[in-house]
């Protein structure tokens, strides 16, 4: 069912691997790539110059909000919510203009909670574009309960000054009210 192997993207992808400079022959390449995919998780599309899913590879940790194989074939666009096409539109024309990197970071509302991506844009030189998603969600939980943690610490910090100055004025009050009598 898949367009391209997994070979052939791996050689657009990485000629250091298809060249044997990295020690490992071509045939290899499709149990290095699945190693990737097993260690990170990660999505990857791979979208032809009109913007459409040829293939993908994924982590099978990798949780996206709808079926993996509905997706190839289709417009990247058609797969995604309007808020999230609209993004991805963007970045892919300033990829594919400027050749340069493109990322951002999107939600998307599954069917029992709101998960959270990042996704990383990279023109291949035979025009094609690669879509790396990773799902963030967890990362942004961690770094939302770290800055309440922080803002807990800071507000509970600016108190305890605050009643040490209180503490140490109603001290020198009595003090000189004691030495005034």
């Amino acid at each position: 069912m898949e367009t391209l192997s997994v070979k052939r993207e791996m050689k657009a992808l990485s000629p250091r691997l298809e060249t044997g400079r990295s020690g490992h022959s071509s045939g290899d390449t499709d149990s290095i790539l699945k190693t990737i995919f097993q260690i990170f998780p990660d999505l990857l599309f791979y979208l032809n110059e009109d913007g459409v899913i040829i293939n993908y590879l994924a982590s099978e940790s990798m949780t996206f909000y709808t079926t993996l194989e509905n997706c190839l074939g289709r417009h990247i666009m058609d797969v995604l919510p309007a808020h999230a096409a609209n993004l991805f539109f963007a970045a892919i024309s300033k990829t594919m203009q400027s050749g340069q990197i493109s990322s951002l970071e999107y939600d998307l509302e599954n069917k029992a909670e709101t998960r959270s991506y990042s996704a990383k844009f990279v023109q291949i030189k035979d025009a094609n574009l690669v879509v790396i998603i990773r799902d963030i969600t967890e990362q942004k939980r961690t770094d939302e309960s770290t800055r309440r943690h922080q803002k807990f610490m800071d507000t509970l910090q600016e108190s305890a000054r605050q009643l040490s100055r209180e503490l140490d004025s109603k001290a020198l009050g009595a003090h000189i009210t004691q030495a005034c009598i």
